[in-house]
């Protein structure tokens, strides 16, 4: 992938009503899709199909979800995880970064660096590094109320209130979270949006619409428009757009 600008992709759409779950970057039943078709940002050539990255979805179904470097399938008591390889290698299933549910019938949600439990009105956090998952209690976010709607953010987390997304960034060190009205995002009246949260050289917001998903980049002085990054949806229904790590999937019937 020479000169491909990678952007690890975690898609968070509220108020979607299909199987894909797009605000918590899970497809709940995989069964009724083959694959996945991947996109990757290229520096003067912009969004390419990469079939050197198309995952292909085991026949069995499952759920699936976005997760930090790769993308994971759930097994009932494990996630699977399936890493990203440079230079056009494709997937592979790292079994070193298998999740271990720590019990049954959890509610698991992406986070920026690694995943939540959801209890209630708490999500507990785990975070994942070179040696895997590990649970860091320091991490843990107390929603306002358990109907919370919340979205990992590129550096944080965001709780959605009307049509702003309230920004938490995720500190250094073991410091837990900081409250960064700075960082706050107007969503347009009347649209949805997608998050992207895990990165290499930037993150940011893509809002739908019509036939354009527009990018919003995010740096030291707050948001703003980078047009150069706008994915096309011409011929993509935007309910089978997915993040996966380093760009975007489709979802393939």
């Amino acid at each position: 992938m020479k000169n491909t600008l990678i952007i690890l992709i975690v898609i968070a759409l509220f108020s979607c009503k299909n199987e894909v779950k797009q605000e918590k970057g899970i497809v709940e039943n995989i069964k009724s899709f083959s694959k996945i078709e991947t996109y990757f940002y290229a520096q003067k050539k912009g969004w390419e199909l990469s079939n050197a990255y198309t995952f292909n979805l085991p026949k069995e179904g499952g759920k699936l979800i976005s997760l930090f470097g790769g993308i994971g399938i759930d097994k009932g008591n494990v996630v699977e995880y399936y890493s990203l390889l440079q230079n056009d290698r494709g997937w592979k299933h790292d079994v070193n970064f298998d999740f271990k549910k720590p019990y049954s019938n959890v509610n698991l949600v992406p986070m920026f660096g690694g995943l939540a439990i959801k209890k209630g009105n708490k999500l507990e956090y785990y975070s994942l590094n070179n040696k895997g998952w590990k649970r860091s209690s320091e991490y843990d976010f107390e929603l306002p109320n358990s109907n919370s709607e919340f979205v990992a953010m590129f550096g944080g987390l965001a709780i959605k209130k009307g049509n702003k997304l309230e920004y938490y960034t995720l500190l250094q060190n073991n410091k837990g979270w900081k409250r960064s009205p700075k960082f706050d995002f107007e969503i347009p009246s009347g649209k949805d949006f997608i998050s992207f949260h895990e990165h290499i050289f930037f993150g940011g917001l893509g809002v739908f619409n019509g036939e354009t998903l527009d990018f919003y980049g995010i740096g030291s002085k707050g948001w703003k428009k980078e047009n150069e990054l706008n994915f096309s949806l011409k011929n993509i229904k935007q309910k089978n757009l997915i993040g996966i790590a380093g760009g975007i999937g489709i979802l393939k019937e």
